[in-house]
């Protein structure tokens, strides 16, 4: 019953591959278990068959805020599939690749870490971006990844299944693929539950902004099947005329109303039960309507299946509900983790409700007990992963086990994966994390809960530093909760670690109303003013960012006075001159040489102090020119006073173009901007060559060569900043 919809997508496909720069969007909605991944995961192999590549990632309700974990899958398991191609599509993508990213790719691989798979990526140390920045720079390096693919092939297709449960990030990369002009060649597919999307869901205010793009779209809605398509799906399945299984199909029909899984589920516990058997000696399938329209059956599919799982062999059952704990699939290394196949590894006492009988032999029973549930119908075992056939059977597995001993299997699991966690420090990080998270009710122990929250603190800033803050306010905000209500009194250091990162998570997620509680909650309790200034910071930043100039000087100004730079903000021209008159007497005699030997500054204060001027230096200059001047020009001298940081660099370019612009000293300005590349080169400090560029040959260097020396550097200036996520100085 799926033939109309099959064809729509192959049309659709043929359309994207034989057209250069044609990329489309598919939407495919249905209720849970109505055959939404099928139907997509039907065009696979045709796909293939043309030349093109299909790669799937799937979103989890039981996530374990892996970040980006449906993206780095779904990556991980296309450079297997290159591997299993020809020689020459291989090496044609991995060049591409290559070309297209170049330094940027160990910044990619830091989110996607099976990349080096492919490519040969020399570690080296990434520059640090902010929030946002970095947030910027994930989306430009993952479109040039995705071009990069999709330009050496007929078409590539990216089927991303149920987006209803995607993070905010994905959800962003999902827009930025399909909204990306210079893609070509690429075919999106998404498919989500459409009765979970209300106007208020982050999906559907992303589904807005690509409509208001007019970017071409086709949507499916996959309904239940009708008696009709039950009674041929069944036909098929039985290799019965439809004529004959018209009785059986209208009774499972009646039971299911026909969602397409339901009837798999139910055909097949007909089958355990044998109210469906196949007769030797007529060579036929039987049944007995009757005993099947009498029979209690559940009236959903999850309560189908816990039943059909709940008649398994205790092991596998435990198997399954471990196997559930930890989402829609697992990779074998994760199980080793939980399950060492060192014996001499001692396992932790087992969770409660799971005796350690059923463990005892421990990895090797565990893999026998999930190679029965292959044969039963209800995993797949996929190269080195497990996955649930479909969601409603991970479920219906988890369900099995009753509400109050969940947190204490997720507490297990999390310790097991913790205690083993060598093999892969960081991966176990965040699932060993996660899992503790849910098991955290069953921690009663202070010194244990102190550490629990410690490695919330880890996982959250290193989520930050992918971009990935959703996961990573859920990490922070999980470690806070952990120190208990007297957490400022008792827990002082860790209690203030963990809420600067949470106010840079939901500063950097936009979420401003949380942010500004947790500043002020900050402000209420810190001990010093020296532990308010990251704080300060972030309020100074996020003014900017929703547009309040004027209120970011209102808080950033009195910050200023107590780090003992003190801003005149009654600017008049004789302030200016007198400042400016300060500053070249501080530079005075000293030569190029001096400037490039300066040393590295070393005072917290002075970092916090330049940080800030450089924040407010954009407010001034949306808000008060007459002040912006006296900024620039404190920077100067704080760098001249007390040595140089990567915020001295554009600080000193902004001075050169201060004194052509106002001063009309073209020498001094000029010999100012060289000296800010020299340290840009100095300091390599790539994330800062965007704005550095942007003033010196903008406002610096065509007034000594001509306009046109200048369309390069600023053609790298934009790449540069696009690269690095600096998109308002990009453009």
């Amino acid at each position: 019953g799926r033939e109309k919809e099959m064809s729509m997508l192959m049309d659709i496909y043929n359309r994207v591959s034989r057209f250069d720069g044609v990329s489309e969007l598919v939407l495919v909605s249905g209720y849970s278990g109505a055959g939404k991944s099928a139907l997509v995961q039907n065009i696979r192999d045709p796909v293939q068959c043309f030349g093109g590549i299909f790669i799937c990632g799937k979103f989890e309700q039981l996530q374990e805020m892996e970040p980006l974990s449906a993206i780095t899958t779904m990556f991980a398991d296309l450079w297997k599939d290159l591997l299993k191609r020809d020689k020459n599509t291989f090496l044609q993508i991995k060049a591409a690749i290559e070309e297209s990213l170049g330094s940027e790719l160990n910044v990619l691989a830091s989110v996607i870490p099976s990349l080096r798979q492919i490519v040969d990526i020399r570690i080296e140390e990434t520059p640090n971006t902010g929030g946002i920045e970095a947030q910027n720079r994930l989306k430009h390096t993952f479109r040039l990844l995705v071009r990069a693919i999709a330009a050496s092939l007929p078409a590539l297709v990216i089927f991303l299944d149920d987006l209803q449960w995607a993070d905010h990030v994905s959800l962003y990369l999902f827009e930025s693929l399909i909204t990306d002009t210079e893609c070509t060649s690429l075919l999106l597919i998404g498919s989500y539950r459409e009765h979970e999307v209300n106007d208020t869901h982050p999906l559907a205010a992303i589904l807005r902004k690509i409509q208001r793009k007019q970017i071409r779209t086709t949507k499916i809605k996959v309904n239940s099947l009708s008696k009709e398509d039950t009674n041929e799906l069944i036909s098929g399945i039985i290799q019965t005329p439809p004529h004959l299984t018209q009785s059986l199909s209208d009774a499972i029909h009646r039971k299911t109303s026909g969602n397409a899984m339901f009837v798999l589920q139910l055909l097949s516990s007909l089958y355990g039960e044998g109210l469906l058997y196949f007769l030797l000696e007529t060579k036929q399938w039987q049944w007995n309507t009757a005993a099947i329209e009498s029979k209690n059956i559940a009236d959903n599919a999850v309560e189908l299946m816990s039943h059909k799982i709940s008649k398994l062999q205790e092991e596998t059952q435990h198997a399954l509900k471990l196997l559930s704990c930890l989402g829609s699939f697992c990779e074998e290394s994760v199980l080793c983790m939980i399950l060492p196949r060192d014996n001499k590894i001692v396992l932790k006492q087992a969770p409660k409700g799971c005796s350690q009988q059923a463990f005892r032999l421990g990895y090797t029973s565990l893999i026998l007990s999930l190679e029965l549930a292959v044969k039963e119908g209800l995993i797949n075992h996929v190269d080195s992963k497990y996955k649930f056939v479909h969601d409603m059977i991970q479920l219906s597995s988890y369900h099995l086990i009753p509400e109050d001993e969940r947190g204490q299997w997720h507490l297990w699991i999390g310790n097991q994966i913790w205690a083993n966690r060598d093999t892969s420090p960081e991966k176990a990080l965040y699932i060993a994390v996660g899992q503790l998270n849910k098991g955290a009710m069953h921690i009663h122990d202070t010194s244990q809960k102190i550490e629990l929250a410690c490695r919330n603190l880890e996982a959250g800033e290193k989520c930050i530093s992918l971009a990935t803050f959703a996961p990573a306010s859920i990490y922070l905000e999980s470690g806070i909760g952990l120190l208990g209500e007297k957490c400022w009194m008792d827990h002082y250091d860790i209690c203030l670690r963990l809420h600067d990162a949470y106010a840079d998570a939901k500063h950097c997620a936009c979420e401003f109303g949380v942010m500004e509680a947790i500043c002020n909650e900050i402000f209420t309790n810190a001990k010093c003013f020296n532990d308010k200034i990251h704080s300060y910071c972030i309020v100074v930043n996020a003014l900017n960012a929703q547009g309040k100039p004027q209120e970011a000087l209102k808080v950033g100004l009195p910050v200023l006075i107590q780090l003992g730079e003190a801003i005149e903000t009654s600017c008049t021209k004789a302030t200016t001159i007198s400042e400016l008159m300060k500053t070249k007497q501080m530079m005075s005699g000293k030569t190029d040489d001096d400037f490039l030997t300066m040393k590295e500054i070393n005072r917290g204060d002075k970092i916090a102090a330049l940080r800030l001027l450089g924040s407010l230096s954009l407010s001034a200059r949306i808000k008060d020119q007459k002040l912006l001047p006296l900024i620039i020009l404190r920077m100067v001298q704080i760098s001249l006073c007390y040595g140089i940081c990567n915020e001295s660099i554009l600080s000193f370019a902004q001075y050169g173009g201060l004194l052509v612009s106002l001063f009309h000293d073209i020498s001094e300005g000029f010999r100012l901007g060289r000296l800010s590349l020299h340290l840009l080169e100095k300091l390599k400090v790539k994330a800062s060559l965007a704005p550095v560029f942007l003033v010196f040959y903008s406002s610096v260097h065509s007034c000594v060569e001509s306009h046109h020396a200048s369309l390069e550097p600023l053609r790298h200036s934009y790449d540069t900043g696009m690269k690095f996520g600096n998109i308002h100085y990009a453009l």
